[in-house]
């Protein structure tokens, strides 16, 4: 069920088209799970679109700002999300952690005219793991930069409480993670297990990159890697 209103105006033909629109979304089934009470509101004016939604949900709350401006060449995207006890598992996001819900404040400042002209950067900020035991897990910060020195060259950067890593070459976003997959499956079969996707366009991706792990806690806790080095 929804509700809501929208107001469009436009002078006349020359004048830039501006608009406003507010509603809410009672009930919204996606994958599975039947989302309550999201709020949406925005407005655009001559390529700048500014929205904020909020959702308050038995499992879990969110409030976001999103702002996209097209007012110059290279378009820029901007967003700023903060979430509270979200359930992924019970909202069918994960399989795993069930009974746990997370927190964390997400902040992105973009800039390009398609995925593999980005860049900018992500940050997460306290991202927190709450457990039914009350025995909460924290990262701090998470932070991944994108620079594009030239068309043909790419740089990713990767700060966070546990691990620092980079990336740079020339790859396409679509294809990364495939590629990344496959090399790791390859030296690690039993740790790593790849799986091309047909709908995936190929790329020759050809990058050299380093990875620096301080602390294997996060792995364990979070993504339920089996991994545990050990300071001699």
């Amino acid at each position: 069920h929804t509700e809501g209103v929208y107001d469009h105006k436009a002078a006349n033909d020359t004048l830039p088209l501006r608009g406003t629109f507010e509603g809410t979304v009672t009930q919204a089934e996606v994958m599975g799970y039947t989302y309550q009470h999201l709020a949406l509101s925005g407005s655009y004016a001559h390529n700048l679109y500014e929205a904020v939604a909020t959702l308050d949900d038995p499992n879990g709350h969110l409030a976001l700002q999103a702002t996209y401006n097209h007012t110059r060449r290279i378009p820029t995207y901007t967003l700023h999300l903060k979430a509270d006890s979200l359930d992924l598992n019970a909202m069918n996001l994960i399989d795993i952690h069930e009974g746990n819900s997370f927190s964390a404040m997400l902040h992105t400042h973009i800039r390009g005219a398609d995925l593999d002209q980005m860049t900018g950067e992500i940050a997460i900020d306290s991202l927190v793991m709450h457990r039914p035991t009350g025995d909460d897990y924290l990262i701090r910060e998470i932070d991944l930069y994108s620079t594009d020195p030239t068309p043909e060259h790419k740089m990713l950067s990767l700060h966070t409480d546990f691990m620092d890593g980079s990336l740079s070459g020339s790859f396409t976003y679509q294809s990364l993670a495939n590629s990344i997959l496959a090399q790791l499956h390859h030296y690690l079969p039993s740790f790593c297990y790849s799986h091309q996707h047909d709908h995936v366009v190929a790329h020759k991706n050809i990058c050299t990159g380093s990875l620096k792990i301080y602390d294997t806690r996060p792995l364990r806790e979070l993504l339920l890697i089996p991994i545990d080095i050990s300071k001699t």
